[in-house]
């Protein structure tokens, strides 16, 4: 079940790839680059790394992150502050009849950024439908 608050964004999600394929997907550069944006992630606790996208508006097109959680094809927990705020994203991964089921959450917004919420929401959605597509090759 998917639901949400006003300060968190969740999906849940069903890949019919091992856990193993979306971990990959979820940890590695390139094929985190394929689905997300371009990166130097390195799936260890206390790694700092970025995200980079095309900036726009007041956005500098950089988002700053760091690892809090790894437990290889499980969980994957990770800051991401951009435009003064910072949430923490969480990737929970679940084995489910040969594929892989997926609980997102994106925390720490308040009730004064619904609006960042909402484009969060909006990116993760297209986010994971290219991720649907990557992984699917």
């Amino acid at each position: 079940m998917t639901t949400a608050s006003d300060t968190t964004v969740v999906r849940d999600l069903t890949f019919p790839q091992p856990p193993e394929a979306v971990w990959k997907a979820l940890t590695d550069t390139n094929a985190l680059a394929a689905w997300l944006m371009p990166n130097d992630i390195k799936p260890e606790v206390g790694h700092n790394f970025e995200f980079r996208g095309q900036a726009y508006g007041d956005w500098d097109g950089v988002i700053h992150c760091e690892v809090l959680e790894s437990v290889p094809n499980e969980r994957l927990v990770y800051t991401w502050a951009s435009l003064g705020i910072e949430t923490t994203v969480t990737f929970e991964l679940t084995p489910d009849a040969g594929g892989t089921r997926v609980h997102f959450e994106q925390t720490g917004f308040d009730e004064t950024q619904t609006q960042n919420k909402q484009g969060a929401e909006y990116g993760w959605n297209a986010f994971f439908q290219k991720l649907t597509e990557v992984l699917a090759k």
